[in-house]
């Protein structure tokens, strides 16, 4: 077909044929044998993708180091890092192991890079705990129509209603709490669905009209350490929000009902009023 290239393997070879026309009716066609090249690339990327892998075990062991630090549960963690692990082992044993096409090569890297940034996104949570744990927080006076503009920036499609001028917190901190709560709502609803986040004195609120919660769930959210049924945990965002909220003297607790949505809210005590 003029102006396309086609890869084609035959016979254990690869060629990349490229077919146009020129003026006055002239075809040109061209092909390459790229078979060497095309085994070194799949070498290269084999043995990135094995890197990768490497690299990935060596950073689920120093989290759960982080986690010893932070003194949370094992079986916490090790929920948490299941998943990505399992996906990261399965795809770097098919690249060891099976002769992939270029297509197959790049499937299999982008999950293995997509779970490995969702570690990332674990030990990130892991080291702010860790940072509350310590109680190594920076208290300032944040301006809240600057802080729900900064979030709106993040998620695109939050509602903001805000009634209250201020408060005295961590800037940090308090973004990751409103993020994941946030985050949460955003994944609990469908598109197009609105979250908001509501402030007035002393209390912020995240709203959503998403799927809602069972009571079990409900159980949990609201107070992680007596959760009787593990498989409704929902991995460190709940305990994270928690362990910021209590440490600006604030509690979090949430309402929900099936099928109609959840609301979290963020009562804050006097010394945060601002």
């Amino acid at each position: 077909e003029p102006g396309r290239s086609r890869w084609i393997t035959q016979n254990g070879r690869t060629v990349i044929a490229i077919a146009d026309t020129l003026s006055d009716g002239v075809w040109l066609r061209y092909a390459l044998d790229a078979t060497d090249a095309m085994r070194s690339v799949e070498r290269q990327a084999i043995g990135s993708m094995l890197l990768c892998t490497l690299l990935s075990g060596g950073f689920a062991i120093a989290l759960y180091v982080i986690l010893e630090r932070v003194n949370r549960p094992v079986e916490r963690l090790a929920h948490e890092l299941r998943t990505p692990l399992t996906v990261i082992r399965g795809y770097g044993e098919l690249l060891e192991r099976a002769k992939l096409t270029p297509e197959q090569q790049h499937t299999a890297a982008s999950y293995i890079v997509s779970e490995s940034e969702r570690l990332g996104e674990i030990s990130q949570k892991l080291l702010t705990l860790a940072d509350a744990r310590k109680n190594v927080f920076r208290p300032e006076r944040i301006r809240l129509p600057e802080l729900a503009a900064h979030l709106k920036e993040t998620y695109p499609t939050l509602e903001t209603e805000i009634e209250w001028e201020a408060l005295v917190a961590d800037r940090a901190l308090m973004l990751s709490l409103l993020g994941n709560l946030i985050g949460n709502a955003l994944k609990a609803s469908s598109p197009g669905s609105p979250v908001t986040m509501r402030a007035v004195p002393g209390v912020i609120e995240i709203i959503d009209k998403g799927s809602g919660m069972t009571e079990e769930q409900l159980k949990y959210v609201n107070d992680p350490s007596h959760a009787k049924n593990p498989s409704i945990r929902s991995g460190l965002g709940v305990p994270l929000c928690h362990e910021i909220a209590s440490l600006h003297g604030a509690a979090l607790r949430y309402t929900s009902e099936p099928g109609k949505g959840t609301t979290a809210t963020v009562r804050f005590h006097a010394p945060a009023a601002q």
